[in-house]
């Protein structure tokens, strides 16, 4: 029997927020001894084409693999991808988690990313029952979910295209018709309701811009249930599971309030970790979230000190924003990803943000960013490392760099993107992320790369496609071809 999902395919994608790359990173942290993400187990609830869980076994081929949707057409499409790049380190089986028992085995890392909101209560509650059964004891469980209360915005938006659909059946047309209704609220409400408005204006942008399979199965989905966290940590709690971190761990960091208000939050939760989360979605008016659980056994280390980011590579996508001029006392400006920034005089965090902006996306590891400071600042660099990681600066890795920034005389992109680039423009990077292909050009060079190629054979190929007639002109296009590549994480070391 056909599922809603088999009807109107919800896309797969590589989340980097899943990987037990960033899982293993944040146990560390924590104080847990994780299982290596070279050689661990993986479950995925809710896999779909197995768009997260593909490149992952083809990075981390000592890994195993498993994952199970309901839609088996989605399914299908995974173990063809699979079987075409060889791979034997992954099973995506078509099914209810229902079926998931402790048959299925241990596994280091669960992953129910978008899963837990839109299905039925008892369905949820075997979710959990899964990620405390078949967690390993070490393992860690992640679990997203719409939350309030910001959540309560976008399900006064749900309940009026809900409305709006009352007498529209057919799946293609509910989601035309939803769009409908919200690019008429975008742009009919009145100016006396400006508050309202504003309220709703990022909520319509993001609508509007999500793929129709998202809508269709998120906001128009027959189950759809945001959760204070208290409330979802109180059922995880009830299955002998508790809160180890955020996904994102700069997520939890105050330092983005006024001194005050930090204060404040501390009176109010004292040593209550959910419940100063708790009071952290009440400030940010939050609508996501991705928790991270673990047994209620492990004896987590919340005091999180520099000396735990020894072992990690470390990487920043920030940007220097400011340039030194003359009387600033040295001091630079940084700005990075969700409007994380740093102004700082300290020359040891100046040159650790030097570094890392050089290398970028390429991590480096700690011990050799200690030997461009000195051993006798061992202590300042962790400290340093922890200060910008916490602020969302920089990024930290438990595994080396899977891919290369350099094009070597014969380039060879991931067996995975160039299986990607045959079908359209969307390729999942080494970095486990997505990225478009601009042009058929770039599309036509990715699917090319597979490492026999030095650049005259494919100028041969290529060539022709542009129109150019100037050879000259072209290779230096191709060269910043090759590089761009490169530095988005498409070639394989």
């Amino acid at each position: 029997m056909e599922s809603a999902y088999d009807l109107i395919p919800y896309p797969g994608a590589p989340f980097a927020q899943t990987h037990p790359n960033r899982l293993a990173t944040l146990a560390t942290l924590f104080g847990m001894r994780p299982a290596p993400p070279e050689h661990c187990r993986v479950l995925e609830l809710g896999c779909t084409d197995g768009g997260n869980l593909l490149p992952m076994a083809l990075t981390l081929p000592r890994s195993e693999f498993v994952g199970i949707d309901l839609a088996g057409s989605a399914v299908a499409e995974g173990q063809a991808v699979a079987r075409e790049l060889g791979l034997r380190n992954i099973d995506l089986r078509a099914g209810d988690l229902m079926q998931v028992d402790r048959s299925w085995g241990e596994f280091d890392y669960i992953i129910a990313h978008g899963v837990y909101s839109w299905i039925p209560e008892p369905v949820r509650e075997h979710l959990l029952k899964i990620s405390k059964e078949n967690l390993a004891p070490q393992g860690v469980a992640y679990i997203s979910y719409n939350a309030h209360p910001g959540g309560h915005i976008r399900k006064m938006l749900r309940e009026m295209m809900l409305f709006h659909l009352r007498a529209v059946h057919e799946p293609g047309e509910r989601i035309r018709r939803a769009r409908e209704l919200i690019v008429f609220l975008a742009g009919s409400a009145p100016p006396q309701v400006d508050e309202y408005r504003a309220l709703l204006a990022s909520e319509f942008d993001q609508i509007l811009a999500r793929d129709p399979g998202v809508l269709f199965h998120d906001e128009l989905a027959e189950f759809y249930e945001p959760y204070f966290f208290h409330e979802f940590m109180a059922k995880a709690q009830r299955q002998g599971l508790q809160f180890l971190s955020e996904a994102n761990y700069h997520d939890m960091q105050d330092s983005t309030f006024g001194e005050q208000t930090c204060l404040a939050l501390q009176a109010l939760s004292g040593q209550d970790r959910i419940a100063h989360e708790q009071y952290r979605d009440f400030l940010k008016c939050r609508k996501f979230r991705q928790t991270l659980l673990c047994h209620q056994e492990v004896d987590l280390d919340t005091a999180i000190s520099g000396a735990r980011v020894e072992g990690f590579y470390v990487a920043s996508p920030a940007t220097e924003v400011t340039t030194l001029p003359t009387g600033s006392d040295g001091v630079r400006e940084f700005q990075g990803p969700f409007g994380s920034a740093l102004k700082t005089a300290h020359p040891l965090a100046n040159a650790l943000m030097t570094w890392l902006i050089e290398a970028w996306p390429r991590p480096i590891n700690f011990g050799a960013l200690l030997e461009k400071a000195g051993a006798e600042n061992v202590d300042a660099l962790r400290e340093i490392v922890l200060a910008t990681y916490s602020a969302g600066l920089v990024e930290l890795h438990s595994l080396p760099p899977l891919f290369t920034t350099t094009a070597g005389e014969r380039p060879q992109a991931s067996p995975l993107a160039r299986w990607q680039a045959r079908t359209g423009p969307r390729l999942t990077t080494l970095r486990h992320t997505v990225i478009e292909a601009e042009g058929e050009i770039e599309r036509q060079l990715v699917m090319l790369l597979d490492g026999t190629r030095d650049r005259t054979a494919l100028k041969r190929e290529l060539m022709p496609l542009t129109g150019h007639t100037d050879e000259r002109v072209f290779e230096e296009q191709l060269e910043r071809n090759l590089s761009k590549t490169a530095m988005l994480g498409l070639l394989i070391t």
